[in-house]
């Protein structure tokens, strides 16, 4: 090869991915293969993210009116009491109010949760949105995570579907690396390391993936000569330092000593991405470690929250994957609490499932006596993840003077309304992100149809042609 011509690339602008051996490594940002013509044509990939919480989020008229959904309407739209935490961005959100999970009474599978979740993101189709955009922009590859997920497989635990089968999330934060990054803590049992013995088991997977990794350096680095050809000494020097750090971080992903330092006995786990995706940002494991209990009941769920969150912003902002969802503990979970939030010694061991059942009643609930005064601050905890998600978000350069927020459709969504009676109507809907300049933000906006059309909004604003979906979405919303 004697061009930059002849070299393979999937990126427009001035970063490339050079491509061998059925992977791929990207370049950092270099001005130096910035033209003209890539100027006129430069476009970053529309990312597209769910992210579930239970049993919606509404309050009863009869408790003195609505706290969660805005007040007024339009651009002119004020934050209520339940989304107050939101106020940061809230130019940077559109509320969608009475879209309906109507679909559930198509399904009949185990409890009304059930039905309610499993049509959540399906429409009582075959396959979930988040499945359908995959096959159609991202070659069917999708990242679901979950925090206090279980692993159960019952229709109140999972969300995401393909061809009717249930798709998990994964809830351990040290798997989601193995599967993104190549490289994972020991497990216990077996060697991941040439160093340490013949790999085994499991082990074999992760230790084949490292030497296929190094393969691909090896196999690029003509490509790497030909691009130095065309590249400023400045782009030269940035070059040559990025390609030292992913040897670097392959030395140290089959490095044992080094993966038990940095996962199992510290508080980090070393990311070869990040915000550069070039460098070595450390992920922080906010001092929890593999062994930690990640499924079902878990302590530390905020902590537990941030790291998979920053892992889904790494996954996505490093085109890992382009299609995510994140999903909140199960559709009825009777296990899991909030005891890390500011609420009464009453209410500390008081399950998600519990809370959404008993605060709203007028009459009370004395089996939960200070519900009413502490389910608020669940809901308001809510708000502010998601708030500091779209923060980091923004936070994160794409290139081409984008940020990863420009260029994400992000979805705020529940399986209902109003917990108690389970009610489908005015499921949660909070939509934002740029998706490439296609969404309009800071509205609020009313409708009165099937959550279904959402869907097929959505799957277009982020590239994927569909028309209808699931067995009521016929056509998109006008948003």
């Amino acid at each position: 090869m004697s061009s930059i011509k002849s070299v393979k690339t999937t990126r427009f602008g001035r970063r490339a991915v050079l491509r061998a051996a059925g992977a791929s490594v990207a370049l950092p940002f270099l001005d130096s293969l910035l033209t003209a013509e890539r100027v006129a044509h430069a476009a970053r990939p529309t990312r597209f993210v769910i992210w579930f919480q239970p049993d919606g989020n509404m309050e009863p008229k009869e408790l003195g009116g609505e706290k969660w959904w805005p007040t007024g309407g339009g651009s002119s739209f004020q934050l209520n009491d339940h989304t107050a935490p939101l106020g940061p961005v809230k130019d940077d959100l559109v509320f969608l109010k009475g879209v309906h999970n109507d679909a559930s009474k198509f399904l009949s599978v185990g409890s009304v949760h059930g039905g309610l979740l499993a049509s959540m993101l399906t429409g009582a189709g075959k396959d979930s949105i988040d499945q359908v955009v995959a096959d159609k922009i991202a070659n069917g590859r999708s990242l679901q995570l979950g925090v206090a997920t279980e692993n159960n497989g019952r229709a109140d635990t999972r969300m995401s579907y393909r061809g009717g089968n249930m798709v998990s999330p994964q809830g351990n934060p040290f798997t989601v690396y193995a599967e993104l990054f190549g490289g994972t803590p020991p497990t216990g049992g077996g060697t991941t390391t040439p160093g340490g013995g013949t790999p085994s088991g499991g082990d074999m997977a992760l230790y084949r993936l490292h030497r296929r990794r190094q393969s691909v350096l090896d196999a690029i680095k003509g490509q790497i000569d030909d691009v130095k050809k065309v590249l400023d000494q400045a782009d030269r020097t940035k070059l040559e330092q990025h390609t030292e750090s992913i040897r670097k971080v392959e030395s140290d992903l089959i490095d044992l000593k080094v993966l038990e330092d940095e996962g199992r006995g510290g508080s980090t786990i070393v990311i070869p991405g990040g915000t550069s995706c070039g460098a070595r940002p450390a992920l922080d494991m906010r001092g929890l470690a593999e062994g930690h209990k990640w499924t079902d009941t878990v302590t530390s769920m905020d902590k537990i929250a941030a790291i998979q969150h920053d892992l889904l912003l790494t996954a996505i902002h490093c085109e890992k994957h382009r299609v995510a969802t994140v999903m909140f503990m199960k559709g009825r979970d009777d296990q899991q609490t909030y005891e890390f939030l500011p609420i009464s010694s009453s209410s500390k061991n008081t399950a998600q499932h519990k809370f959404a059942h008993a605060w709203h009643k007028a009459s009370g609930d004395y089996s939960v006596p200070d519900g009413r005064k502490d389910y608020p601050v669940v809901l308001k905890w809510r708000a502010e993840l998601f708030r500091d998600l779209i923060l980091a978000m923004k936070a994160r350069d794409d290139g081409e003077g984008s940020t990863l927020f420009d260029n994400t459709l992000m979805v705020w969504t529940s399986d209902m309304g109003l917990g108690n009676p389970h009610d489908p109507k005015n499921m949660t809907m909070v939509w934002t992100g740029k998706a490439g300049g296609k969404l309009r933000l800071g509205r609020y906006l009313s409708f009165n149809d099937p959550h279904s059309k959402a869907w097929v909004s959505a799957a277009q604003m982020v590239g994927a042609n569909i028309s209808s979906f699931g067995r009521d979405g016929n056509g998109p919303l006008s948003i």
